[in-house]
């Protein structure tokens, strides 16, 4: 309800996309006729309705944006990419996710659709066969067929790992197109060659790796904190030692790495080894364990999707904007908090709002808070908008971490987990 409050004041429709996730969104079967991607296939449909009926709302079909966050950001890359979605929007907001990063789209969704269509007792072969098996399956069948991979867990389904989740999108050409062929980098630059999309606005958040990293208590805000989350007490703990592990054992295996493990590793502990602190010394490693979690996860992918567009596409419109306003102290440790905004945040949300209304319109946010939005043109100075209880541009965070990310995405890291 506040996304349509903040826009709908500034003559901007906001329409809700509902979807399937899950088994029921992304199973994928990949022998024969495939089947996968109905979540994308719910959201182009959504797109296809939007743009016949938006009119009737006094909405126009040739000025729409898609904007989606973290999977949903993962959603909107696709559709950049699809070109039976493209048609369908002019602009795109990608807030926190990318296709290239490594938990978007893994081969293991077809490995662990198989298990459950195998605790459901649907085998067979013929895609049509067993999409039949399927749609007879009880919903409560299906849950406890999915349920017999968690060993009886209550956590939701995810590993442990940079392939996180179980259901992901897949790179297939029944959504993506024909004429498919090579490594999923070499389908991507195609895809993004031949995009219409005419401008991007990428949002990114400070210590985003924080996700994963901070145990507050609390089962929501900590979801995904399960296996490498520390309390606020136990960070200072957190050592050297506990951080070349967490390299060895989740960032950098022979499934993310293959063949060029030692050389990944190698420019990742030379990187975020040899980091200097500002302050906070006592809980160092505990920051560079978020800084690494919030790169791996969600910066490097992202920039390095900008890096490339900038030599396929030069003539897209790329913006970024770094999320970096502090949050009160106690929010993350309670489930539930009343809807209330104070000045300083109403002032924030206006900034941002503002500048996102014009991208909205104009596919270009002008300026945000009086400050120029600039566009990303160079890979060696990456410029961004800061957005904070101050709005001002910046062109170094993201410098470093793009050269590195280069490097190890060009060394193949995740090629052996694509889908």
């Amino acid at each position: 309800m506040q996304l349509a409050e903040h826009f709908n004041s500034r003559g901007i429709i906001v329409v809700i996309v509902q979807y399937r996730l899950g088994f029921w969104g992304f199973f994928s079967h990949d022998d024969g006729e495939k089947i996968g991607n109905l979540g994308l296939y719910d959201q182009r449909m959504a797109l296809k309705f939007v743009n016949k009926y938006i009119h009737h709302f006094n909405g126009d079909p040739e000025r729409v944006t898609l904007w989606g966050n973290s999977a949903g950001s993962v959603s909107v890359h696709a559709h950049t990419l699809a070109p039976k979605s493209q048609s369908y929007f002019q602009y795109a907001i990608q807030s926190s996710g990318s296709l290239y990063n490594l938990w978007s789209h893994t081969k293991n969704t077809y490995t662990v659709s198989k298990e459950v269509a195998r605790n459901l007792k649907c085998t067979q072969t013929d895609s049509a066969e067993l999409k039949k098996c399927l749609k007879d399956a009880p919903i409560f069948k299906i849950q406890y067929a999915i349920n017999e991979l968690t060993n009886g867990s209550t956590r939701a389904p995810m590993r442990s790992g940079m392939d996180l989740f179980w259901w992901t999108p897949v790179m297939d050409e029944e959504f993506f197109g024909d004429n498919l062929e090579g490594t999923t980098n070499e389908k991507i630059e195609k895809l993004t060659r031949d995009s219409k999309v005419k401008s991007v606005m990428y949002g990114l958040t400070k210590g985003e790796g924080l996700l994963f990293t901070l145990q507050t208590g609390n089962p929501v805000s900590s979801v995904f904190a399960t296996e490498l989350g520390r309390t606020v007490k136990q960070q200072d703990s957190y050592t050297e030692e506990n951080f070349k592990n967490h390299l060895d054992s989740f960032v950098v295996t022979q499934e993310t790495a293959g063949a060029n493990l030692t050389i990944i590793k190698n420019m990742l502990q030379g990187f975020y080894l040899n980091k200097t602190e500002a302050d906070g010394t006592e809980t160092k490693w505990y920051r560079r364990l978020t800084d690494i979690q919030t790169d791996s996860q969600f910066a490097g992918g992202v920039i390095q999707e900008i890096s490339d567009k900038l030599i396929w596409r030069p003539e897209i419109n790329n913006y970024i904007y770094m999320f970096n306003y502090y949050l009160t102290d106690c929010v993350p440790y309670f489930p539930y908090f009343k809807n209330q905004t104070n000045s300083v945040e109403r002032d924030f949300i206006n900034k941002l709002v503002d500048a996102m209304a014009k991208f909205v319109k104009h596919g270009d946010p002008a300026q945000a808070a009086g400050v120029a939005w600039p566009k990303v043109t160079s890979t060696t100075k990456i410029e961004y908008l800061m957005v904070g209880k101050k709005v001002e541009t910046g062109s170094s965070y993201y410098n470093n971490i793009a050269a590195l990310w280069k490097n190890i995405y060009a060394s193949g890291y995740g090629k052996n987990m694509d889908s």
